[in-house]
C-alpha cells in the first residue's frame, strides 16, 4: 500500500506514474477540494513541458504567452531580450487540476479534507484527521508531498527548510502583453521584482519583502494600480542537500526543500523529483521476493539524487554571484545585453542571467 501526502504538482505528477502500475496507491490532501484559483501564475518554457510530456495539459492553462523578457538596471538601463516565444505564462493551479482529473480517470482514489499525523513504521498504522475526525490506516510506504509546510517532513524527517517572505499582488495599467520585466538590484535581499502581464491591462506582480510605501511609490512611478490586496507570504529557499529518503519513506518537491534559488520557482524541479523517485521505485519493486523492509528502505539511494542537487547548487552559486556583483556593473551589464541571442533551452527566463553572468567578463 502506497500513500502520496500531498495533491501539488510532485505529488500528482508521482501519482499518474504510479496509476501506470499495478499498486496499491492513494493520494491524500488536507484541502477541502482541488480547483483552479485562476491566480497561482508561473513563467515557463514550453520546451521542457513538451518534454515531459505536459504539453497538452499546460495548453488548457494557457494564460499569455510572452515573446521578450526585459531585464531593469538599478539605474534605468533595459535590455529587452527576443526569446522567440519560449516562455509563456500559465496558471499552475490549472496544471495541478488537470493532472487530478487525469486520476480520476484512471479511477485512483484523491482522498481530500485529509491531515496526515504520523506514521508508526512498526506496525505500519498511519494516523490522519478526515473531516474532523481521527482515523487509522495501514501504508507500507508514505511519500511525503505536502509542500513547504510538510506535515510528512516534520514527523518522520525532522529537518528546517530554509524560507523567506515574498510580496505578490494584481496590478491594473497599461502594459506590454508579450514582455515579462525584471527590475534588479543586488542591494535588494531578493535581487529583483518581476511583472508579468496577462493581458493589456493587466499583470501580476512578485517581488521582495518591502515596506508598502516603498512599494506605492514604485507602482506611481510607472503608472500602475494595485487591484485587491497586497499578499505577503512565505516561499521555499535552497539551502544544500537534504536527507531525503529514508526507510519506506521520501520526500519529494518543496516538501524536500527542492528550490531553484536563481529562478525563485520550483515546478521543473518538481516534477524531476517525482520522476527520480519513480524510478527509484521501479528499481526497487525488481527486487522480488525481498522484505518490504529492505526493498523499500530508500536511504541507500540517495545518490540518484545527486544530479539534482548538482544543478540547485549551481543555481545557488549564480545567484550569490548576482548579490556580489556592484550596481554599477548590473547597469552596465544590462546595456550589454540588450538585443543579445540567448540558449532557448533555460527553464525559466530570468536564468538568462545565467548564461550573461558565464561571460560577464567580456564586459567588465
Amino acid at each position: 500500500m502506497f500513500y502520496i501526502i500531498g495533491a501539488d504538482i510532485a505529488g500528482l505528477r508521482f501519482a499518474n506514474h504510479l496509476s501506470d502500475l499495478s499498486l496499491d496507491t492513494f493520494v491524500f490532501d488536507k484541502k477541502r477540494e482541488i480547483i483552479p484559483d485562476n491566480k497561482d501564475y508561473v513563467i515557463l518554457n514550453e520546451n521542457h513541458l513538451a518534454k515531459l510530456g505536459l504539453r497538452k495539459i499546460a495548453n488548457s492553462a494557457l494564460v499569455n504567452e510572452l515573446r521578450h523578457v526585459r531585464f531593469n538596471s538599478p539605474y534605468g538601463k533595459k535590455a529587452k531580450i527576443d526569446t522567440a516565444g519560449t516562455f509563456s505564462v500559465y496558471d499552475k493551479s490549472t496544471i495541478e487540476y488537470l493532472l487530478y482529473k487525469k486520476l480520476q480517470k484512471k479511477n485512483k482514489e484523491v482522498i481530500l479534507s485529509a491531515r496526515f499525523f504520523d506514521y508508526n513504521k512498526k506496525n505500519n498504522n498511519v494516523f490522519f484527521e478526515e473531516k474532523g475526525k481521527g482515523t487509522l490506516r495501514k501504508a507500507d510506504v508514505i511519500f511525503g508531498c505536502d509542500g513547504l509546510f510538510s506535515n510528512v517532513r516534520d514527523k518522520l524527517f525532522n529537518f528546517p527548510l530554509g524560507k523567506k517572505q515574498i510580496v505578490t499582488c494584481e496590478l491594473r495599467g497599461s502594459f506590454d502583453k508579450d514582455i515579462v520585466d525584471f527590475f534588479i538590484s543586488s542591494s535588494s535581499s531578493g535581487l529583483y521584482n518581476m511583472v508579468c502581464p496577462i493581458s493589456d491591462t493587466k499583470a501580476f506582480f512578485v517581488g521582495v519583502e518591502s515596506d508598502k510605501q516603498v512599494l506605492d511609490e514604485f507602482f506611481r512611478k510607472n503608472g500602475w494600480n494595485v487591484v485587491g490586496n497586497i499578499t505577503y507570504k512565505e516561499v521555499g529557499y535552497y539551502t544544500g542537500k537534504k536527507p531525503i529518503l529514508a526507510d519506506r519513506s521520501m520526500l519529494l518537491g518543496s516538501a524536500g526543500g527542492i528550490f531553484n534559488n536563481l529562478s525563485g520557482e520550483n515546478f521543473f524541479e518538481s516534477i524531476k523529483s517525482a520522476d527520480i523517485a519513480f524510478d527509484i521505485l521501479k528499481t526497487n519493486l525488481r527486487k522480488g521476493k525481498t522484505s518490504n523492509r529492505d526493498k523499500f528502505n530508500f536511504s541507500r539511494q540517495s545518490f540518484m539524487f545527486d544530479s539534482l542537487y548538482t544543478d540547485l547548487d549551481y543555481k545557488a552559486r549564480i545567484r550569490n554571484d548576482l548579490y556580489n556583483v556592484s550596481e554599477n556593473k548590473i547597469d552596465r551589464l544590462i546595456q550589454k545585453m540588450h538585443n543579445k541571442r540567448i540558449n532557448y533551452n533555460l527553464q525559466y527566463p530570468f536564468e538568462i542571467m545565467e548564461n550573461v553572468l558565464k561571460k560577464k567578463f567580456v564586459f567588465f
